[in-house]
């Protein structure tokens, strides 16, 4: 009885520490407003006055930055 509540015990650890350590992010709206972590690149979109142009080369975005979409 003893071995089988330990094998349980080992069990029920492992999935609550694994399971537990996994993080997900999900986006509801399309205006949903997100802060950038470390390391985000890509192309962006600039106003040049007049119209908005999207950059040849990806450009790194500084970290803690708000990102979100307007309608």
């Amino acid at each position: 009885m003893s071995k089988l509540l330990l094998i349980f015990a080992i069990a029920g650890t492992i999935i609550c520490t694994t399971s537990c350590q996994t993080s997900k992010a999900i986006i509801l709206h399309d205006d949903d407003v997100v802060r950038l972590g470390p390391d985000v690149k890509g192309r962006i979109y600039y106003w040049d006055g007049t119209k908005w142009v999207l950059t040849t080369k990806k450009v790194l975005l500084p970290e803690g930055w708000y990102a979100g979409g307007m309608k």
